[in-house]
Parts: C-alpha cells; sequence; structure tokens
C-alpha cells in the first residue's frame, strides 16, 4: 500500500519537462512525420517549425532550440507530457563535455557521456533525419566508435598507430560479438544518416555467400592454421551454403590436416587420415577447423552471425 500511496504521489508531483503548448506542438510534429511515405529530412522539420510554430504560442526565435528538444525526445507515441526533468534528454547540450584522460575515457563511453580526451573526443550528434548518435572522434575528424539504432559499431581500419590506441583506450564494454564493423564511408554515411543500415549489412552477407558459392563451383581448397597445442594446417572446402531464418548453414569437407612446429609443417607426424597422427582426432580437427570458420566469417562481414556447421572428412 505504501508504495502504492508513494507512486501516485509522484505522479503527480513530478512536473512535465514541457508545457501544454509544446506537447501539442511536438504531437502535430509527429502526425506530420506519420503522414509521409519516406524519411523526414532535418530541413524538411525546420521548415515545417519554422511555419507553424507561432499558431502553438511559442517563441520562433527558438526554433532549433525546440528542434532539439524534440528531436533528443522523440516519441513515437506522443506521450511527450510523460517527460519530466528527470528523463529529460539534452543531448545536444555541449556544455556537459567533460575533461578526462585518454585512459580514463572508456567509463565515460560505456554510460555515453561526451568528453574531450587529448585527441580523443565523444559527443551526441543529430543527423539528416533528427536521430541522435553518440559518436567517438579521433583527432576530431575520424569516427573510430558510434552508438546509433541501439547498436555499437566500430569502424575497420585503425587509420595510424595513435588511432589503433585511442580504439583500445575506449573499446566499449560490450562483447566482440556484438559490435559491428563498418568501413570508414559507412561510419561516415551512419554519422549522417543511414536509415538503411540493415540493408547495407545483408548486402554483405549476401556477397559473402556469393563468394563462398564461386569457391564451390571452383572446387578452392582453403588452408587454415589454427589451434597451438597442437597447431595444426587444416585444409577443407565449401561443400555447400545457404540461409535459413538468418542462419547461415554451411557443408565443409576436409581434405588434409598437417601439424606445425613453428613456421613448418611436421611431415614426421604421420597421416591424419590413416590416425597416425598422436595427440589429434577428429574431434580435434572439428573443434578447430569450427572456430576459425566463425572467426573468418565474422572478421570478413564485420558483425556475428549464427553459423550451423557441418563438417565431414575425405
Amino acid at each position: 500500500m505504501y508504495n502504492i500511496i508513494k507512486k501516485i504521489l509522484l505522479e503527480e508531483t513530478e512536473e512535465s519537462a514541457f508545457s501544454k503548448p509544446e506537447v501539442l506542438f511536438f504531437r502535430f510534429l509527429n502526425v506530420f512525420k506519420k503522414s509521409k511515405s519516406t524519411y523526414t529530412t532535418r530541413q524538411e522539420l525546420l521548415n515545417l517549425m519554422r511555419s507553424q510554430i507561432e499558431n502553438f504560442g511559442l517563441d520562433e526565435k527558438k526554433i532549433l532550440h525546440y528542434y532539439d528538444l524534440y528531436t533528443a525526445n522523440f516519441r513515437e507515441d506522443g506521450r511527450y507530457d510523460l517527460i519530466t526533468q528527470d528523463n529529460l534528454k539534452k543531448f545536444y547540450d555541449k556544455t556537459v563535455q567533460k575533461r578526462t584522460t585518454n585512459t580514463n575515457a572508456r567509463d565515460l563511453v560505456n554510460n555515453l557521456k561526451p568528453f574531450k580526451g587529448s585527441n580523443l573526443t565523444a559527443n551526441w550528434e543529430d543527423d539528416n533525419y533528427g536521430d541522435w548518435g553518440y559518436v567517438v572522434l579521433s583527432y576530431d575528424w575520424y569516427p573510430i566508435y558510434i552508438y546509433k539504432y541501439g547498436k555499437w559499431f566500430e569502424v575497420e581500419s585503425r587509420y595510424s598507430m595513435s588511432t589503433a590506441k585511442h580504439m583500445s583506450n575506449v573499446y566499449p564494454s560490450v562483447s566482440r560479438g556484438d559490435i559491428i564493423k563498418l568501413s570508414q564511408s559507412d561510419m561516415v554515411k551512419l554519422r549522417k544518416g543511414w536509415k538503411e543500415f540493415s540493408q547495407g549489412l545483408e548486402t554483405k552477407k549476401q556477397d559473402l555467400l556469393n563468394n563462398i558459392e564461386n569457391m564451390i563451383q571452383s572446387g578452392e581448397i582453403i588452408k587454415v592454421r589454427t589451434g597451438w597445442y597442437p597447431r595444426l594446417r587444416i585444409s577443407f572446402k565449401y561443400e555447400s551454403v545457404s540461409e535459413n531464418n538468418e542462419t547461415l548453414n554451411l557443408d565443409v569437407k576436409v581434405t588434409n590436416v598437417e601439424k606445425v612446429i613453428g613456421n613448418s609443417i611436421d611431415r614426421s607426424s604421420g597421416d591424419f587420415f590413416m590416425n597416425q597422427m598422436e595427440g589429434v582426432t577428429r574431434d580435434t580437427v572439428k573443434d578447430y577447423l569450427k572456430e576459425k570458420i566463425n572467426e573468418i566469417i565474422k572478421t570478413t562481414l564485420g558483425f556475428k552471425v549464427n553459423i550451423n556447421l557441418n563438417i565431414s572428412f575425405e
């Protein structure tokens, strides 16, 4: 009972961050966005706001302030009256950028807080469509990490030794399988507003499928070095590839297994297929190859996918 009374009192005492005219204005903007068959650009939204803001009794001189407020706190349900001062988002407020050392910046990145280090900065930015993203820059121009659309993105190219160190300083505390790698050009595109980024990822996946199909057709043998105790060179070829319910189905056939000592093939280790290779079983090879193929595909795509891998032997 105490918690119920407390909740009611809070609802009555928590003051809305927006006035009634502001709430109505933002709901009007929602209706406009929903009426369009394409995404609303920043300029389109600003033009509409300039033409209508005085009809809601609001100051036209504050148009950019209202634009930031609306886009940072956008609610698809239109319930802007439920936003309080406690949960009001102020991504656009650059005065909150904290000075820090690069080595202490990771905690700020994990909490999506703006900061300024030594040639390493982070801020919230709105794009051409009014969507906000948290952008970490090396030397004030090179995007190394972006948090946007509820996902983390990382640039593929480290560009320089100093930028590589910046990336190491602030790598987000998420699983490497949960961060999507993009080219520098795609990071720039994402920063400007890439609503169809998921289609871009699907294109990369289709390119991978086509590449594997070509290797199947040509009968190409792939050789990989993997494992340490023992270290092996495994030769294999793709037999088939398909995708079902976002799972990549792969059939591969192992054509040769060789032991490696240092950087050389150990010719005296015996024939794997005749069970002469001490300490190396089919299960060992399957485990090694599964890990390696997962690594190859994740590196190629830049993001983790579910893989159903079937391994056979000649």
